[in-house]
């Protein structure tokens, strides 16, 4: 009785992929009712008292991008429970094709949203070929072919054969004989041969 204490706890307390963050105190008799930090002030004790820390639980989320680009978020600690908003940003040239991990979803969900429920690791995928056709996606736009179609005029040859080769990749060709050997562009192409070359 008339004792003076004070109360605290670790700040931050780590353990497997998981934070425990203090968040405050609720007391009872000579403590405070609540409190928001880790620690108290001088408490003169003259009756029965209690206190219980308050903690949250944060999750690791292990963020990683593949090629040239950029997300707006970083490895870290994120509140168990948050709806945290990812972004996936490609550099100059490159073109954003999906996500992978614990985070699963294509192109066109470069923006989206990971519930925070357990450790994540989540992998943003850019490319410089988005649709793998040998062609970059710069020398595509100089083409005016579609970066993310290997086939822009759906001729069932792709865009980087036609243009090594001579013949147009907005064009359906596939039954013109461009170098006059008798064989198609679409026969050159199932052969593996040119077709500005007999």
């Amino acid at each position: 009785e008339g004792s003076s204490v004070s109360c605290s706890v670790e700040n931050l307390v780590d353990e497997n992929g998981m934070r425990y963050a203090c968040t405050g105190w609720t007391g009872t008799g000579d403590i405070p009712s609540s409190g928001t930090s880790n620690h108290t002030d001088q408490i003169a004790l003259w009756q029965d008292s209690s206190i219980t820390w308050n903690w949250s639980t944060n999750y690791w989320l292990d963020v990683t991008a593949a090629g040239n680009g950029s997300l707006n978020v970083t490895d870290g600690f994120y509140l168990k429970g948050s709806n945290l908003l990812l972004s996936a940003a490609p550099d100059t040239g490159w073109l954003f094709t999906g996500w992978s991990g614990d985070l699963v979803g294509g192109y066109t969900t470069a923006s989206t949203n990971i519930l925070i429920t357990g450790s994540n690791s989540v992998t943003a995928t850019f490319s410089d070929d988005a649709d793998g056709d040998g062609i970059t996606n710069t020398q595509e736009a100089g083409h005016g072919t579609d970066p993310r179609n290997s086939d822009s005029d759906h001729d069932g040859l792709s865009d980087g054969w036609e243009i090594n080769n001579g013949t147009s990749p907005l064009v359906d060709d596939t039954g013109a004989d461009l170098d006059g050997d008798g064989l198609t562009n679409a026969e050159e192409y199932a052969a593996g041969t040119s077709p500005s070359n007999p």
